[in-house]
């Protein structure tokens, strides 16, 4: 697993690479609704909430969540958010 950060003036992008079985193109977007787990995830514990709880933090700071292929061969999670200035209060 990789994790990088990529920034511009407008925004900052968090990529989770990994090199597993990656996810289907159709399942993509719904794996990010709540109570979906995917294909592969086999017998391992979880509720289907992670993914869900990571675009309702990203939407609710104005930002998108996608998932995609990773250049190591799995699947890309990314998380885009905008940029804001710190202020000194």
């Amino acid at each position: 697993m990789e994790v990088s950060i990529c920034a511009t003036d407008t925004h900052v992008a968090i990529h989770v690479d990994d090199d597993g079985p990656g996810v289907p193109g159709a399942m993509r977007s719904a794996i990010f609704d709540a109570y979906v787990r995917g294909d592969g995830s086999g017998p391992r514990p979880g509720s289907g909430m992670g993914l869900f709880l990571v675009r309702t933090f990203a939407e609710v700071q104005g930002g998108t969540v996608f998932c995609d292929e990773s250049p190591l061969g799995g699947a890309r999670f990314s998380v885009v958010l905008p940029r804001h200035e710190a202020h000194d209060d």
